[in-house]
């Protein structure tokens, strides 16, 4: 499986949700993206970094709590 990480480099909201992801799903790939690289990314998600993405479709963003996260990991498979 692949989810997509929007944020940006020294994020450390973005490592807690990497880091919770992979309690649930150690395989899983996680493609990072820089929100400042593509200015639509930023557009769409300057306020709500970290956002996780799979497939296209928003599946986690902000603070989540490690229920959310458990409960998004599980509905992908994980």
């Amino acid at each position: 499986m692949t989810l997509e990480l929007f944020g940006h480099i020294e994020c450390s909201l973005c490592d807690r949700l990497e880091s919770m992801i992979r309690r649930y799903h150690p395989t899983v790939h996680i493609i990072k993206r820089d929100i400042r690289d593509n200015p639509e990314w930023l557009t769409l998600y300057r306020e709500r970094i970290p956002v996780v993405t799979h497939n296209g479709r928003i599946i986690l963003e902000g603070r989540p709590s490690e229920d959310e996260v458990s409960k998004a990991m599980i509905s992908l498979g994980g």
